[in-house]
């Protein structure tokens, strides 16, 4: 697991304003799965990828992200 449950709820409750604000105004309703997997991916904020590089998700870029030149991270 590599977190403790309080920073889990830490997290969550730092996380899921903003996320329920950007959901609603994109038209979703239900927010809960998407703070769950950034709890899960992201280690409750904690891993390496989401404390430096902001990626709570653990999104891949392809191909035509890197053409593109916009920024990636290899891990």
């Amino acid at each position: 697991m590599g977190y403790s449950s309080a920073q889990a709820r830490e997290f969550i409750n730092h996380i899921a304003p903003i996320m329920q604000k950007e959901a609603f105004d994109r038209g979703y309703n239900i927010v809960s799965t998407a703070i769950a997997q950034a709890v899960i991916e992201g280690a409750a904020g904690t891993s390496k990828l989401a404390r430096l590089y902001h990626n709570h998700f653990g999104m891949k870029a392809g191909q035509s992200w890197i053409k593109a030149g916009k920024p990636v991270v290899n891990m």
